[in-house]
């Protein structure tokens, strides 16, 4: 657990949190204010994705059980590439379902009219991919030191 702390506190994806959580302040703002966002709110927002990317940073700096048992095997060995991409489209279907339940729920029902919807699922939007920012960066620079 302290490797893990050490390994957070002085992580090279802290250099990407001002353009990361910046620019998507900055879109997110911009199609916030047309649909009336107050400034409140919006720091709301920013404060999610800036919490967001850094439960990303923790995620990203996670220490490895053993890197070199936890190489990527494919089970069945001679899968097709059309079938990976097809789970990995299940899997990002399934996925924004989950995290967009709420908000489809809440406008079906009427709860939110659709500026409120809209306006809440882009807010999870913008949290989901302020949390993947440094996991993805994380996975590439790994796949990039193995070569």
């Amino acid at each position: 657990m302290r490797r893990h702390w050490h390994d957070f506190i002085r992580s090279e994806y802290w250099r990407w949190c001002v353009p990361t959580v910046g620019g998507l302040a900055l879109i997110c703002f911009a199609i916030l204010y047309l649909m009336g966002l107050s400034a409140d709110k919006f720091l709301w927002f920013l404060g999610t994705i800036v919490l967001s990317y850094i439960l990303g940073v923790w995620g990203a700096t996670a220490p490895q059980e053993n890197d070199d048992t936890t190489e990527e095997t494919d089970i069945a060995g001679d899968k097709p590439k059309w079938v990976s991409i097809m789970q990995w489209v299940v899997l990002v279907v399934v996925f924004m379902l989950f995290v967009f339940a709420s908000p489809i729920i809440n406008m079906l029902s009427g709860e939110e009219n659709l500026t409120e919807g809209l306006r809440h699922c882009l807010w999870l939007a913008a949290a989901v991919a302020a949390v993947m920012v440094p996991i993805v960066l994380d996975t590439r620079k790994k796949k990039t030191n193995k070569i």
